[in-house]
């Protein structure tokens, strides 16, 4: 099984035109080295040719014409009007849902992360534990450990 070329994605390009004319250049000198780019290039072609070549069927003009009279045109202001109540419906449902993640959830909560003391201890002492107090953090990291969950 051959793999796929990274220059792939420019077959497409390169036959349909969209390629400036150094990259052009520079992906023709890569289809003389690369089978796989030139074998898809080769079926790209004989697909479109294959569809140039297809025949469009013809629709009789009488079945034109009742089509057109069955379609029922829809005025722009119709349109418009639509529109501005979808647009309206949109910003009340968009409304009512924040209000609900607000009353839910609530103005100040954040993710709720749970944290055990010696480790707010070790990176945050405050006022209510003395830096000295190393004795405590040493015994809770103790205790921590022997746990055996994972913040080892």
């Amino acid at each position: 099984m051959m793999r796929a070329c990274e220059h792939g994605q420019q077959v497409s390009a390169y036959h349909d035109g969209e390629l400036s004319p150094e990259s052009a250049r520079a992906f023709e000198a890569h289809l003389s080295r690369c089978a796989v780019c030139a074998r898809e290039l080769a079926e790209l072609r004989r697909l479109s040719a294959f569809l140039m070549d297809a025949r469009v069927p013809s629709v009789p003009r009488a079945l034109l014409v009742r089509l057109h009279r069955q379609a029922v045109p829809v005025p722009e202001k119709d349109i418009a009007r639509m529109a501005g109540t979808l647009a309206a419906a949109a910003a009340v449902i968009f409304l009512v849902c924040c209000s609900w993640v607000w009353q839910t959830v609530g103005p100040s909560a954040g993710p709720s992360i749970s944290v055990d003391a010696w480790e707010w201890t070790a990176v945050a002492p405050g006022p209510e534990t003395p830096a000295g107090d190393a004795q405590q953090v040493a015994e809770w990291i103790v205790a921590d450990l022997s746990l055996g969950n994972g913040h080892d």
